[in-house]
């Protein structure tokens, strides 16, 4: 089955990848997903910047229609548009980006 094949896939390398990742990220250093980073004080995409204390989520999310691509929303708080919204296929290792940042959004 192919979905499991990836999914196994997908698996395998966050684990091989995030250990690295959270070293690097816990003694400061930026961590570069594709279009975007992250680093101790926040978010940086579109050639901006949004601090750990004013993100509230980045999830995934697919466009309204069928046609549209999926992409990788951030939203700040109290904003009712996106800060940003990077395609999907811009962004590098997702699943290691969700997991260092959901520690980020533990400790702040």
């Amino acid at each position: 089955d192919v979905d499991a094949f990836g999914n196994a896939l997908v698996g395998y390398v966050t684990e091989m990848l995030l250990p690295r990742c959270q070293q690097a990220f816990r003694a400061g250093q930026t961590l570069s997903f594709g279009a975007l980073g992250i680093d101790r004080n926040g978010v940086h995409a579109e050639g901006k910047s949004l601090p750990w204390g004013e993100v509230e989520s980045l999830s995934w999310k697919q466009g309204i229609l069928s046609s549209d691509k999926a992409f990788l929303q951030i939203k700040r708080v109290g904003g009712l548009l996106a800060w940003a919204k990077v395609p999907i296929e811009r962004v590098k290792n997702y699943s290691v980006l969700m997991a260092v940042a959901s520690e980020m959004a533990r400790v702040t």
